[in-house]
């Protein structure tokens, strides 16, 4: 019986399994489709990983274009690149400086590390990364041109990213008017069409043909020399710019017997290092009623209580002052009288500024020859301040009783600036109350929201103001440069005395103008428009016929001035006050790059 049992399982189990295939075999039978099914959903199934593939693909992607988005803006600041310039020991301040709120403008250790390297440099590697990894836009509207330019054959690099002929330099020529005149400025006369000047920077300037074309014209009768290049002579080519130089200086200037008996230091032979007193300063209205503002006829002797360095003998002297936020003026830079031969050659300027057309730039109107800068003000009904997007906060400017605009905002070309402002009738420029033009031409350079059709050869022709390294004197952050700004006066144009909110440096290229100076601590007796006012940081006083009654502390003002003429550069620190007269027609340009605040409690003081 057992026996039988065990059989009867096995038999059982057997059937089951037999039982279970049948089945199987039975639906199959049943759904002929299943298979079909089963295999679409794990094609289907497939479809979605590749799917999940590609998303997670692209994530890496963008993980990785990010990585090197942010490798390329990082990458000069972990990996900097070694100046290829000569330095010197007046190169120690003004590139990279970070503010660190203290008062001394950051100047530590790793500022002079930062100083080592060329900002130029690592913004063009910045340029060379967008390109090479496709990112960003590229404004050169013929690729293989822009290649071209940069990689001629038989070309050697100067190492400011750009390429000349080997043969430039050309043997130093007598220039005379005559020769000038004779220069043809078509493009039919120029042969080599891809002509670099000396003065070019990549990445900044006018690259137009017609520039190109205009400075090798120029360049033919004035041929330039690397006066940074040692193995050089340069002394005829120094000397040519002097005589421009001095030729353009009609007359020079002595310092009264009144200030030389309270002057405790030589302005034209100053020591290495600020004297304590520096700048001497005297009683405003002594100062004015030696030379009133609205009398442009030169004196022989004025209240001078600036420094005036020589830029081969006493950069070093400069430097220091400029280290420690003083003014002082500098002049006989070689490029900067580079410049002043230039633009001193007859209707040179023409040339440039009118090129093939009519071309019109801005400039202010007034009824007389007094000039104030105005923010437009807006109606509205409430006080105090608006919030900015950004946090901060700005003065609603609003409109006080009775104001009115002191200058009108017109465009103008430069030969109808010249025709008002090139007057020869005294007669008519004695009389202040009648109209005067003030002529104005930026450069943008790095600047946003900026027109840069029509002023950027600005860069090309005050190569000083560039901002490379070795323009140091006049670039303390080139970072912060703020663009070239430059102003053509005619005689009795007079800009009212005010303060501005940045380090400035300003370089006369033509005829002469009066700078009054005043240190921020007298903001006090200035009578400044408050905050909110359309004109605020000016002052209110005419300067010309001041009223003691109505601002009688006007009175206890000090102030000192300086005549800056073609070749001169003034520093003017930031929160310093200035009144500038023109004392005949003029060529001025300025450049700003970057703030100090040591001034900025003092001017605190006064609202602002």
């Amino acid at each position: 019986m057992i026996h039988k049992r065990i059989n009867t399982s096995d038999e059982k189990q057997n059937d089951k399994s037999i039982g279970q295939q049948q089945q199987q075999h039975m639906t199959a039978k049943q759904h002929p489709t299943d298979n079909f099914r089963r295999n679409k959903r794990l094609k289907r199934l497939s479809g979605r990983q590749k799917r999940r593939a590609i998303l997670e693909l692209t994530i890496e992607c963008l993980l990785i274009v990010g990585f090197f988005t942010l490798l390329m803006f990082q990458l000069p600041k972990i990996f900097p690149q070694p100046n290829k310039y000569k330095t010197d020991d007046y190169s120690s301040r003004g590139i990279g400086r970070v503010h660190d709120g203290n008062g001394d403008d950051g100047e530590d250790e790793d500022d002079k590390l930062v100083n080592k390297y060329d900002v130029t440099q690592l913004n063009n590697f910045a340029f060379k990364m967008r390109k090479r990894f496709g990112m960003g836009r590229d404004h050169s509207s013929n690729k293989k041109k822009q290649q071209h330019r940069y990689s001629h054959k038989g070309k050697i690099n100067n190492n400011d990213g750009d390429e000349h002929n080997s043969d430039e330099m050309k043997e130093e020529v007598e220039y005379s008017e005559a020769d000038y005149n004779k220069i043809s400025w078509g493009k039919s006369e120029i042969v080599n069409n891809k002509y670099r000047h000396s003065d070019v920077m990549k990445g900044i300037g006018d690259k137009s043909d017609t520039y190109r074309n205009m400075r090798e014209a120029i360049d033919k009768i004035l041929p330039t020399e690397d006066i940074d290049n040692d193995d050089i002579d340069d002394s005829k080519y120094i000397e040519r710019l002097a005589q421009a130089t001095k030729k353009a200086r009609v007359r020079s200037y002595g310092i009264l017997d009144e200030a030389t008996s309270i002057l405790k230091y030589d302005v034209h032979n100053c020591p290495d290092k600020p004297p304590p007193s520096y700048p001497q300063a005297y009683n405003v209205l002594d100062v004015l009623d030696h030379w009133p503002t609205d009398d442009t006829q030169p004196r022989p002797s004025i209240y001078q209580g600036l420094c005036t360095f020589d830029y081969r003998t006493e950069r070093h002297k400069a430097m220091a002052y400029r280290k420690a936020e003083l003014p002082f003026v500098i002049r006989d830079d070689p490029k900067v009288m580079r410049t002043v031969e230039r633009w001193n050659l007859p209707d040179y300027l023409y040339k440039l500024l009118e090129g093939n057309g009519n071309k019109k730039y801005r400039s202010e109107y007034s009824l007389n020859n007094h000039f104030m800068y105005f923010i437009k003000p807006k109606n509205v009904k409430r006080k105090g301040t608006k919030k900015l997007r950004g946090g901060g906060k700005r003065n609603v400017i609003e409109k006080p009783e009775g104001w009115e605009a002191p200058t009108k905002i017109i465009k103008m070309s430069y030969a109808d600036w010249l025709s008002h402002a090139n007057v020869t009738d005294e007669s008519h420029l004695a009389d202040n109350n009648k109209e005067h033009w003030y002529f104005r031409l930026i450069g943008c350079g790095k600047m946003q929201s900026c027109d840069r059709t029509l002023s950027e050869y600005l860069f090309d022709e005050l190569s000083f103001f560039q901002p490379r390294i070795e323009n140091d004197m006049y670039m303390v952050n080139p970072v912060r440069q703020a663009g070239i700004h430059c102003r053509f006066g005619m005689k009795g144009v007079t800009a009212e005395n005010h303060f501005d909110g940045s380090r400035n440096f300003i370089a006369l290229l033509k005829g002469e103008r009066r700078y009054l100076l005043s240190h921020p601590n007298q903001c006090p007796n200035l009578a400044l428009y408050p905050r909110g006012h359309p004109s605020g940081r000016h002052s209110a006083v005419d300067w010309s016929k001041p009223d003691l009654i109505k601002y009688p502390e006007f009175q206890n003002a000090l102030v000192n001035e300086v005549v800056l003429q073609a070749g001169d550069a003034l520093y003017l620190p930031t929160h310093w006050f200035h009144h500038i007269v023109s004392l005949d027609l003029n060529f001025q340009c300025n450049t700003r790059s970057g703030i100090n605040d040591d001034y900025a409690d003092v001017i605190h003081k006064c609202g602002f």
